[in-house]
């Protein structure tokens, strides 16, 4: 008899002491963005397919898991980046006049994991910055970096100076990481 207790490729349990020091950086990271001013905020997991993957291209097509709605019938799509769900709170529901910085952290589902060996469900956090002119976006996710100084428990250089803003592809990123001492 085949084992019925097996997860699917790239899905995987957080068990007691990995969940515990997860919830304990969930709480600080979320703390820490709310001494910046970011709200947090939490976007369904599913919601339908055409409002979930507007003017986002075919990256995020292929990494969203689909689904009929018993209710409508409508297709719906399991949120597999939870950016453009923000965006759209901010657009749709919040309609501020002013900057709007809001913060949100969750698992999300991808249809295959981004690398090798790697989750098809992973954490992600971010920050994003609405209607402000400058750098408008801070987002990480699964091992990728959530502020170096706050995972290194040196909070104190975290909270003396608002975030650095890069994105792990920016020419800065190396250089920041060896100032830090990661290599």
């Amino acid at each position: 008899m085949k084992d019925r207790w097996l997860l699917p490729a790239g899905i995987a349990e957080i068990l007691p002491d990995e969940a515990a020091y997860l919830e304990t950086l969930r709480r600080r990271l979320l703390d820490l963005y709310a001494s910046w001013g970011y709200e947090l905020v939490i976007p369904p997991m599913v919601e339908y397919l055409e409002s979930l993957l507007v003017d986002r291209g075919d990256a995020l097509d292929l990494q969203t898991f689909k689904l009929t709605d018993q209710l409508s019938g409508r297709l719906m799509g399991v949120c597999a980046d939870m950016t453009p769900q923000v965006a759209r709170i901010d657009a749709h529901h919040l309609k501020r006049d002013v900057p709007t910085r809001l913060c949100y952290l969750g698992t999300v589902l991808h249809t295959r994991p981004n690398n090798f060996a790697g989750s098809r469900s992973p954490l992600q956090v971010g920050a994003e910055l609405y209607g402000y002119e400058g750098i408008a976006r801070l987002g990480f996710e699964n091992g990728l970096i959530i502020p170096i100084c706050f995972i290194q428990n040196n909070c104190q250089q975290a909270l003396q100076r608002p975030p650095i803003f890069f994105h792990k592809q920016t020419p800065i990123f190396p250089r920041f990481l060896f100032k830090l001492g990661i290599t």
